[in-house]
C-alpha cells in the first residue's frame, strides 16, 4: 500500500514537471506570434529558409485554437487552421470580384457598333486636348475664327460642378455606353452651369432655374460646364459657324451647311443613308435629345438629329413674370426636305436635355 502511494506521489511530480514545461512552451509560441505580427523574419530550427511573414501565422495564439480535453498532440496545427482561413479568404475574394465585375458590365450603345472614333473622319487632321477635370480627351478642329470641339462633351462629376446634380444630366435611353459615343445631354442649367453663374454675378444672374428672370444676353460669355480655356457658345457663335459654312464650297459646289457637320457613318433613318460630308471635322453624331416640353422625360430622334446648347436665353418664351422658359439652340436633322437646310437656330425649354460643343477663341 505504502509503495503504491510512493509511486502514485512520483508520478503526480513528473505530470506537474510536464505542464510547466508545456506552458513554457506555449509562451514561447506567444512571443513568436508576436514577432510575426510586427513582419520580422522567422527561422526554423531545422536550418530551413526564413519566412517572411506580414501577418500573424498562428491565427491569434495557440491556446485560443485547443480544444479543451484534447492532449496537445490531438489538437488541430496551426497550419491546418491557416489553410481553411486561407481558402475562406479565396473564396471570399473570388465572390467578391465576380460581383464587381457583373456590377461593372454596360449594356451596349444604341450606335450599332460605332464607337466614338468611328464617328470621325479619317481625312481630316485634328487637334486633341484633355480636360483636367476628369481626364477625357477630346478632338477638336478650327472652323472660321474659333476652334470648335469635334466630339460633345461628356463630363459628369456633380460634387465638383454642383449645377449636374438632381437630374441635370442624362445618357440617352438611361444608357451610360451612349454617353461613351455621343456625349451626355445636359439641362439648360448645367450646360451654363447656372451655380457658378449666380455665384460669379454676386447673385443677380438667376439662369438656369425654371421660369426665372435671366441677365444673360444673346451675345454673353461665359465658360458654363465647359472645361477651363473653353466656353459655351453663344448664339451669335452658332450663326458665324452657319454663316463661314454657307459662303465655303466644298470642290467646287454648294451643300448644305447640315450635310457638311454631318458625321460620314451613323445618319440611318428609316432604312436610308443619310450619313454627310463631314467636311471641317464637326463630326456631328446624330445622339437624339430629351424632350421635357409636356412634362415628359421621353428620349427621341437617335440616328436622325441633334440639338446643342447655346449660352444664350430666348426672350421670346418667356413666363408672365418674365422669367426664361427656353433657350437657343443649334440643331442638325438628317430626314428633312431636300430643299431644306435640315439646320435651325430654334428655342428649346431649359429642362430639356441637349448635347454641349464647347468653343475657343483662336489666338
Amino acid at each position: 500500500m505504502f509503495k503504491a502511494k510512493k509511486e502514485t506521489t512520483i508520478l503526480c511530480g513528473l505530470a506537474l514537471l510536464v505542464a510547466s514545461f508545456m506552458g513554457c512552451g506555449d509562451s514561447a509560441s506567444a512571443n513568436d506570434m508576436g514577432e510575426a505580427e510586427q513582419g520580422e523574419t522567422i527561422t526554423s530550427s531545422a536550418g530551413e529558409e526564413p519566412v517572411v511573414s506580414s501577418q500573424n501565422v498562428f491565427s491569434s495564439s495557440s491556446t485560443e485554437n485547443s480544444i479543451p480535453g484534447l492532449s496537445s498532440n490531438m489538437q488541430p496545427s496551426s497550419s491546418s487552421v491557416n489553410q481553411n482561413e486561407q481558402k475562406s479568404s479565396q473564396s471570399t475574394q473570388s465572390s467578391s470580384s465576380k460581383k464587381v465585375e457583373s456590377s461593372s458590365a454596360k449594356r451596349p450603345s444604341d450606335f450599332n457598333g460605332l464607337t466614338r472614333e468611328d464617328f470621325l473622319n479619317d481625312e481630316v487632321e485634328y487637334l486633341e486636348f484633355e480636360d483636367e477635370r476628369d481626364h477625357q480627351k477630346y478632338k477638336y478642329v478650327k472652323i472660321g475664327s474659333l476652334y470648335w470641339m469635334s466630339q460633345s462633351l461628356n463630363y459628369s462629376d456633380s460634387v465638383n460642378t454642383k449645377s449636374l446634380t438632381e437630374g441635370r444630366s442624362f445618357c440617352y435611353n438611361d444608357n451610360p455606353s451612349n454617353c461613351d459615343v455621343a456625349g451626355r445631354l445636359y439641362t439648360w442649367g448645367a450646360a451654363i452651369d447656372s451655380i457658378k453663374v449666380v455665384a460669379d454675378s454676386g447673385g443677380w444672374r438667376l439662369c438656369g432655374l425654371y421660369a426665372k428672370k435671366c441677365a444673360l444676353q444673346d451675345n454673353s460669355i461665359i465658360q458654363g460646364i465647359c472645361p477651363e480655356g473653353w466656353r459655351l457658345p453663344n448664339v451669335s457663335d452658332w450663326s458665324g459657324l452657319i454663316f463661314t459654312i454657307k459662303n465655303d464650297k466644298v470642290d467646287g459646289n454648294v451643300v448644305s451647311v447640315t450635310e457638311r457637320l454631318r458625321a460620314k457613318v451613323g445618319w440611318d433613318v428609316y432604312e436610308f443613308s443619310l450619313n454627310g460630308l463631314d467636311a471641317y471635322g464637326f463630326s456631328a453624331i446624330p445622339g437624339g435629345d430629351r424632350d421635357n416640353n409636356y412634362g415628359g422625360d421621353g428620349y427621341d430622334g437617335l440616328h436622325d438629329i441633334v440639338s446643342f446648347w447655346s449660352a444664350s436665353p430666348d426672350r421670346g418664351d418667356v413666363s408672365d413674370a418674365g422669367g426664361i422658359l427656353s433657350a437657343r439652340t443649334y440643331g442638325l436633322r438628317g430626314n428633312c426636305n431636300a430643299n431644306s437646310e435640315c439646320t435651325t437656330i430654334g428655342r428649346r425649354r431649359i429642362t430639356n436635355g441637349h448635347y454641349v460643343r464647347c468653343v475657343k477663341d483662336s489666338e
